[in-house]
């Protein structure tokens, strides 16, 4: 089977269209033409009459499929169908290697409605009375009256059961996402534009798709891209999808899973929320120092110049200004209290000083919410695909970026590592206490945990996939503490950051 469909950009050719076309690769293959009627057509790739019609339709004004008129006795007019080769030829220059998750893409290509949390009531007896009185017995010869709508069977597709259902769109969308996994389940380097060209939607049309699919839970987390490049590189969304959903088809691929619970903002930090918010304390706090201790050197420069014996005879001027070098010594304290609760969170970075100084000066809070999530995809995929070099502590990983060559992507790479060791260890020690476990034969993906309302973040679970389940082990969940320092760190940066952009030259 080939997979060019999935790579093929034209906001043209709608979501639809590339149902139809995916269902003919999977029955005979898009270089194959097919002899049949319309119906036959239709149903030899399961396509819904009324809608395959219409498709259909659209392909063939488009010129993307063609029909061409065959001889035959009665009966309804045969054709042959083929795709242009102007497209065939298009889609040969395209990626054709199949996917890590082309099980879940084959699952979900099927027909049948995929339906979520759907309830099955059965009909209350005031629509069973509806029923019985106005049907009348069959047998009496008399016509029977219409149901009314008010009690009549809900159609399968009305819109209150397609908004608990997959449809055709929501799907293409998710084998897309599937198709471009890095590491099976995460997916960091499709922007959003891309996504509607591979899907052929709008930018609401999309938006209303990826709304859908997390509300149901398919995509577990979903982090919008921005314009421009932070730290060297650009940012695109990144999604993680929940391989363990049943929509897709294996809810017992999951292996085992590690739950970090977050604590007030207010109060303290936990690593795996807080890695980006300590680098910017990191920073600001780095760049805070300097201004304070220019500042405190003044004021000094100034008080030694002249040496009062007596404090009471001091000018007014004097004594204020010996306040503000001590207000000055007091933040200066609390600055370095700061920088030390988080280098608790945080890899040395004393090599990458300057590049985290800069960072924090030009980052904004946006910004640093794309970082994290950019920086836990990346630790996912250091897990997922090296686990057995995370064993080393002090060794760094094949393809580690030179310091000397590319700070910014040394300052990620580094940051993502540090958080990796740190599950590494986590799950290993789970695993010690239960039975050994195939860590290395697992993929992994981090997604929030929030509130039932969806507002306050609860905290981080490390899911471990098992997208083969021979002879791998299952561990039971477990909640981790201790992964939290008793400091503010988000509240102190965005507290004093501004302090160190008003001092800036213009």
């Amino acid at each position: 089977m080939d997979y060019q469909l999935f790579y093929y950009e034209d906001i043209q050719l709608p979501a639809e269209a590339r149902w139809f076309l995916w269902q003919w690769e999977r029955y005979t293959g898009l270089h194959t033409p097919i002899d049949a009627t319309v119906n036959d057509l239709l149903a030899r790739l399961k396509m819904p009459l009324r809608q395959g019609q219409k498709t259909l339709l659209e392909l063939k004004k488009a010129g993307v499929v063609e029909a061409i008129p065959v001889a035959k006795g009665r009966g309804r007019p045969s054709y042959r169908y083929s795709v242009a080769s102007t497209l065939l030829t298009t889609l040969k220059a395209l990626p054709n290697e199949e996917p890590p998750l082309s099980d879940l893409i084959e699952y979900i290509s099927q027909y049948e409605p995929l339906t979520v949390s759907v309830s099955t009531k059965t009909p209350s007896q005031d629509v069973e009375k509806a029923k019985a009185s106005l049907q009348g017995p069959s047998e009496n010869g008399k016509e029977q009256k219409k149901l009314p709508l008010s009690v009549r069977e809900p159609n399968l597709n009305h819109s209150h059961r397609r908004k608990k259902q997959l449809t055709r769109a929501n799907r293409w969308v998710v084998m897309v996402l599937l198709a471009h996994s890095e590491v099976p389940g995460i997916v960091t380097d499709l922007s959003h534009i891309t996504l509607q060209r591979l899907t052929g939607m709008s930018t609401s049309q999309l938006a209303g798709q990826l709304k859908k699919l997390k509300k149901f839970g398919v995509i577990a987390y979903h982090q919008p891209g921005q314009a421009g490049k932070l730290l060297g590189k650009r940012m695109t969304s990144i999604y993680s999808l929940n391989l363990a959903h049943p929509l897709l088809g294996k809810p017992e691929i999951n292996a085992v899973s590690l739950y970090f619970p977050t604590p007030s903002e207010n109060l303290a930090t936990e690593l795996n929320h807080g890695l980006i918010d300590a680098l910017m304390v990191y920073g600001v706090c780095l760049k805070y120092k300097e201004i304070l201790i220019e500042n405190l050197n003044e004021l000094n420069a100034m008080s030694t110049a002249t040496k009062w014996s007596n404090q009471a005879a001091m000018p007014a001027y004097i004594v204020k200004r010996l306040k503000a070098i001590e207000k000055l010594g007091e933040k200066l304290t609390k600055n370095q209290e700061a920088h030390s609760q988080a280098e608790k969170l945080l890899p040395p970075l004393r090599h990458l000083s300057s590049t985290v100084r800069v960072f924090a000066e030009t980052c904004n809070a946006s910004q640093t919410e794309w970082l994290r999530a950019h920086v836990h995809a990346e630790a996912m995929q250091m897990l997922s695909t090296q686990w057995l070099y995370l064993w080393d502590d002090d060794g760094p990983l094949p393809n580690t970026p030179d310091a000397q060559v590319d700070l910014d992507a040394a300052l990620r790479h580094q940051l993502a590592h540090h958080l990796a060791k740190n599950f590494h260890r986590q799950l290993r020690q789970h695993a010690e206490k239960h039975h050994d476990i195939e860590f290395d034969a697992l993929n992994y993906t981090l997604t929030p945990i929030h509130d039932h309302d969806g507002d306050r973040l609860r905290g981080w679970a490390l899911q471990c996939f098992a997208l083969r389940t021979n002879g791998v082990g299952y561990l039971p969940d477990v909640i981790v503490n201790g992964t939290s320092i008793l400091f503010s760190l988000r509240r102190y940066w965005q507290t004093h950051r501004q302090k160190i952009i008003s001092t800036q030259p213009h």
